[in-house]
């Protein structure tokens, strides 16, 4: 099957200085698709840390400058977004308030549903030591199990059908983008760079509540 998920970065690679000047345009059937963009680097993205969803680091200098990239990026190709929906944490509200204002006060609703797995002891800890733990199945002690991360996304995605008619942009986490591509009927493993930006497109009949488990 094919992904519903097209990497935006990687499929238009688009100069900043690009603008709403641009002939370019993105003109996606706004009953099936929508955008997400993970949110900008923190410090602990930096130096290869876990960051779940029960530490609320705000973004780095770099991770600002990210989140106006995402934004410039939408702008050069006339995507207009109707609505920016975010999880409730620093991070992520920190790079849809930049968003939202290079596109000139675009709406932002707030989601905590959406909020980054919540990791427990094994915040903090380096990603290349804990990845392969999850890679065996094994859950975060004190964090959150991946069904229980799973259907909180699922239910942040019913919610989130109806404001598909106004060509949506989520910002969130890596894990959530990950989730919501497995809802969507992917097969495989999403991954995303801070800042990087996917287009996702609903497939028919597919029911949000399917999915496998997958590493994060």
């Amino acid at each position: 099957m094919t992904t519903p998920a097209v990497l935006i970065t990687h499929k238009f690679a688009l100069p900043l200085a690009l603008s709403t000047n641009s002939k370019m345009s993105a003109t996606p059937d706004q009953s099936r698709t929508f955008y997400f963009v993970r949110h900008g680097a923190t410090e602990p993205n930096i130096f290869g840390v876990r960051c779940g969803g029960d530490l609320d680091f705000p973004l780095t200098e770099l991770g600002r400058q990210q989140a106006r990239a995402s934004a410039e990026r939408l702008r050069a190709m006339n995507i207009r977004i109707g609505v920016i929906v975010c999880s409730g944490l620093r991070r992520t509200r920190q790079h849809a308030e930049i968003v939202s204002e290079i596109l000139g006060g675009v709406p932002i609703t707030i989601d905590p549903l959406l909020n980054e797995r919540c990791m427990g002891e094994w915040n903090l800890r380096s990603v290349a030591a804990t990845e392969p733990l999850l890679a065996q199945g094994m859950d975060p002690p004190g964090g959150e199990s991946e069904e229980v991360f799973v259907a909180r996304v699922s239910e942040a995605f019913e919610r989130f059908r109806m404001l598909l008619p106004l060509n949506p942009l989520i910002v969130s986490s890596k894990a959530v983008a990950r989730v919501l591509n497995l809802l969507l009927g992917a097969k495989g493993r999403l991954t995303l760079e801070n800042g990087e930006m996917v287009q996702f497109t609903m497939q028919p009949l597919v029911s949000p509540m399917s999915f496998e488990r997958t590493p994060k």
